[in-house]
């Protein structure tokens, strides 16, 4: 599946609030690089959908700093007209936005529980994801690290743990 590298937005709104998260994000050093995810990266949404973004930061920022970035933004989406207006327009209109630092892990499913998130964090963030200010140096190391996807062994090792959940 392929995505448009600009956005489309369902609606002015959603033009708007994205608008609104990046320029407060894209002012801060720490951050790498503001990502567009899911339905709108994908150029699915609806007037109905919620603004799904991730702000990467760059490495070595620290869990602390990611909380503050973190409780900064709820601020502003509290109380800038703009966002509060929007997520007040439906029950479905909803910012999400989650601050990471681009580590991801797996799992080894040893109790057979089923899969762990691994391919839907690797797909929403570096294969699906619209980068909205430019390609950071620690995401294009991420997506270096990740894609194709990851290497045979894992690839083998995720699909027997696939494979034995099943059965």
């Amino acid at each position: 599946m392929t995505h448009s590298p600009t956005p489309i937005y369902p609606t002015d709104a959603h033009r708007a609030v994205t608008e609104i998260a990046t320029a407060h994000f894209a002012a801060q050093d720490a951050v790498d690089t503001i990502l567009l995810v899911n339905s709108l990266a994908r150029g699915q949404g609806t007037p109905r959908s919620d603004v799904d973004m991730a702000v990467l930061v760059k490495e070595g920022v620290d869990a602390a700093e990611i909380q503050a970035m973190e409780t900064a933004w709820a601020q502003v989406r509290m109380s800038h007209p703009t966002v509060v207006a929007f997520e007040q327009s439906s029950r479905f209109a909803h910012i999400h936005l989650d601050v990471i630092s681009g580590h991801i892990e797996y799992e080894t499913w040893d109790d057979g529980g089923g899969p762990d998130y691994l391919e839907v964090g690797v797909g929403n963030q570096l294969v699906y994801a619209l980068p909205l200010t430019g390609h950071g140096a620690h995401y294009r190391q991420l997506q270096a690290q990740w894609l194709p996807y990851y290497a045979e062994d894992l690839r083998r090792s995720r699909l027997a743990m696939v494979r034995d959940a099943c059965l």
